[in-house]
């Protein structure tokens, strides 16, 4: 029986107490750390992810006057146009993730059924919230 008190007595006595801890962090980790928080999310550090694209063609005169037409469209996208010899390319958006990107591109597939996803090389600056 006193084995059982004294068992009880020792978990109250753990239970009650209140245990902190202190990290004393070196100025030169603490410095550290920072760089590399701030080189992360520096507007020209490039991620992987995906762009719905529109429309290629040879011309480019074609490709600038669609643009304007998805910015009246789509202004919550940024469209861009990028050259891949002898294609212009015009994309929108910048998704980090997959299902995010399709699920855009089924509201773009509404109006322009031959867009798709294509992978891409982003600027963390375009992701936005997505990339905090």
């Amino acid at each position: 029986m006193k084995k059982y008190i004294l068992l009880i007595f020792a978990i109250c006595i753990f239970v009650g107490t209140k245990a902190q801890v202190v990290i004393n962090e070196d100025a030169d980790v603490a410095r550290i750390m920072q760089n590399f928080t701030n080189s992360n999310k520096s507007p020209d550090k490039t991620v992987h992810g995906w762009r719905i694209q529109i429309s290629a063609s040879v011309d480019r005169k074609q490709v600038e006057s669609m643009k304007k037409q998805i910015e009246r469209d789509y202004s919550q996208y940024q469209p861009i146009i990028s050259y891949d010899k002898p294609y212009y390319k015009l994309k929108i958006g910048a998704f980090l993730h997959k299902n995010k990107a399709e699920s855009a591109l089924n509201g773009v597939k509404t109006k322009y059924k031959s867009a798709y996803l294509t992978r891409d090389v982003l600027k963390t600056a375009e992701l936005g919230k997505d990339y905090e």
